[in-house]
């Protein structure tokens, strides 16, 4: 009886962190999207590394443009995406969830007024 307790909850366990992990992707890629401005099914996200509670990544838009992004996540609690631009001139663009169009003293230093 013992071993069949056992070998039940590993099988639940196996299927519990494969759906957590199907669920973290999905939020990484609904908050990426919804910082982006874009919609879901016009991003993809690759090259995904963790490091403690970071987990940073490649976001690719359909016209190809590239944007390293990285997200924040402990107990299933996964922050904005913040992502910068890649772009082959060198500069880069800086993009948050800020879509207000409010522009405070902070948001003009920081560029991102327009």
């Amino acid at each position: 009886m013992r071993k069949l307790f056992y070998y039940a909850f590993a099988v639940a366990a196996t299927f519990t962190a494969g759906y957590a992990s199907a669920s973290l992707d999905d939020t990484i890629l609904h908050n990426t999207s919804r910082t982006l401005g874009l919609e879901t099914n016009e991003v993809t996200i690759s090259d995904q590394s963790r490091n403690g509670i970071t987990i940073d990544y490649i976001a690719t838009t359909k016209d190809g443009r590239r944007f390293g992004c990285y997200v924040t996540s402990t107990f299933g609690i996964v922050s904005d995406a913040i992502c910068t631009e890649k772009r082959h001139s060198g500069t880069r663009t800086t993009t948050s969830n800020n879509k207000s169009g409010a522009c405070n003293e902070l948001l003009r230093r920081a560029g991102k007024c327009e």
